[in-house]
């Protein structure tokens, strides 16, 4: 890529130069591949030949693929895109990214391929929920509903694109902020950047705090939602469920039975109630 190696740069942009960059090209040359001639492909396969569901959600599932299969192209592809956090600066190095092609027109391709694939995505779940739904819920809505509800949440998102479109314009000190020596190397990768008017030091400074919260709610995130996973199959794999204190068991049973009662749908009332005056039966005892 020409990249000089070496020296440190300011919030660790050294790593992007000398591995990250790299890293990431290698990632998309192998998994745009895989997954637009082989993953979805399959995908396809399963969902009209093997998958048996109503039509609406099936043709959704099928649009919302076809959707997933542009952006990985594009993505991969045409476009890969970069961004050098905590700066406000976005290229590419894909096929698309020269001089002479706007990256606000590319940027807005991409904006718009990611609100496509949710719209066909959150029809599906508002779909799946009304078919789960009891008819006496107050949860379940009309057609006419479902529609105005979809409408909205496609204004919204297609609003974003929009926002792309009009707002995602370069800085009129550009060229001063991309021979800025801690970003400098990136002239080296590509031509094609996006540089929007850099604000004041303060706005930099919550720029900052910004993505160091986005770091750690990832990290969260990974420990809230992986963790448990990792945890219930050591525990199903190994003997080490033997070790939890016996004393704790009723308190599991208890709140196991309670959520049991209270969400199955397939539960009455009577019997719902019934559970709960055994519960308390057995805890009193």
């Amino acid at each position: 890529m020409g990249v000089a190696y070496g020296t440190g740069l300011q919030f660790g942009l050294e790593w992007d130069r000398d591995l990250l960059m790299r890293l990431c090209e290698i990632i998309r040359h192998v998994f745009w591949p895989v997954s637009v001639f082989l993953i979805h492909p399959l995908v396809l396969f399963v969902l009209i030949r093997k998958t048996k569901m109503d039509l609406d959600c099936k043709i959704t599932f099928v649009i919302h693929d076809v959707v997933l299969v542009l952006f990985d192209v594009f993505n991969g592809y045409f476009y890969q895109f970069y961004t050098l956090l905590p700066y406000p600066i976005f290229f590419c190095t894909g096929v698309l990214c020269d001089a002479d092609t706007p990256h606000r027109l590319l940027l807005t391709i991409l904006a718009f391929l990611t609100i496509s694939m949710c719209v066909p995505y959150l029809f599906v779940m508002m779909r799946m929920h009304q078919k789960i739904v009891s008819p006496e819920s107050r949860a379940k809505l009309s057609k006419r509903s479902q529609l105005v509800l979809m409408c909205f949440f496609t204004t919204l998102l297609v609003s974003n694109a929009l926002g792309f479109a009009v707002w995602a314009a370069d800085s009129p000190d550009r060229d001063e902020i991309l021979n800025i020596p801690d970003i400098a190397w990136t002239k080296n990768v590509t031509s094609n950047f996006l540089v929007p008017r850099r604000k004041s030091s303060k706005a930099f400074a919550i720029q900052l705090r910004f993505m160091i919260s986005m770091a750690i709610q990832a990290c969260l995130t990974t420990l809230f939602f992986i963790a448990p996973l990792f945890a219930l199959g050591i525990t199903m794999a190994t003997p080490i469920a033997h070790f939890v204190p016996a004393m704790t068991l009723p308190f599991f049973r208890i709140v196991f039975v309670k959520v049991r009662a209270y969400k199955s749908p397939k539960l009455s009332v009577t019997n719902r109630v019934s559970i709960g005056l055994s519960v308390r039966k057995a805890t009193s005892n």
